[in-house]
């Protein structure tokens, strides 16, 4: 990651140098994801915090749909379900108005993440069949394999461990129809 780090770096500060402000946006993003992957959560959240005021200056809900939901993504990594939660509502809003399924099925998932988390499994499972459901719709096969997955630890947690099976089972078999 060190190296794909140093692009990022040098694509950010082209991007500043041609006052570019959505491209600024972008890169801080992927920036904030590289520091989130190395599980430096307090400068992943810097950079994304900043590319989330440039989106809103820019007026780019696409981006602040994003910005808000990693925010809360590495507000759920830390345990702090509340302001995660918050922050996906926020995306999720977003993602409704401009209608992007994707980021609607992302949000679904991390909020069934979320209430899973705090052992309210009904909602979780409610929040996960949203988001199968999407992720079925719009063909996003990987999508639907991490559902189906989180359906079955749903079903598992509320002692249903025939319909957990089935959920297991069938995110195993399309996950090594994809090659995953």
């Amino acid at each position: 990651y060190t190296q794909s780090l140093q692009y990022m770096n040098d694509s950010l500060a082209t991007y500043r140098e041609t006052a570019d402000l959505r491209g600024e946006a972008r890169v801080l993003n992927n920036i904030a994801n590289i520091y989130d992957i190395r599980g430096d959560y307090e400068p992943a959240l810097s950079n994304h915090q900043r590319s989330l005021e440039l989106s809103q200056q820019l007026g780019d809900q696409l981006g602040i749909g994003m910005s808000y939901n990693n925010i809360g993504f590495i507000a759920y990594q830390e345990g702090n379900y509340e302001q995660a939660q918050a922050s996906i509502e926020q995306s999720l809003k977003i993602n409704n108005v401009i209608g992007n399924q994707r980021g609607q099925a992302a949000n679904y998932s991390t909020l069934g993440e979320i209430h899973f988390e705090k052992g309210d499994f009904a909602r979780a499972r409610a929040y996960q069949l949203d988001s199968l459901t999407i992720r079925r719709v719009t063909g996003h096969k990987l999508g639907v394999v991490i559902s189906l997955y989180d359906l079955g630890l749903c079903a598992y947690a509320e002692g249903d461990y025939a319909l957990a099976q089935q959920y297991i089972d069938e995110s195993l078999t399309l996950s090594q129809s994809i090659d995953n």
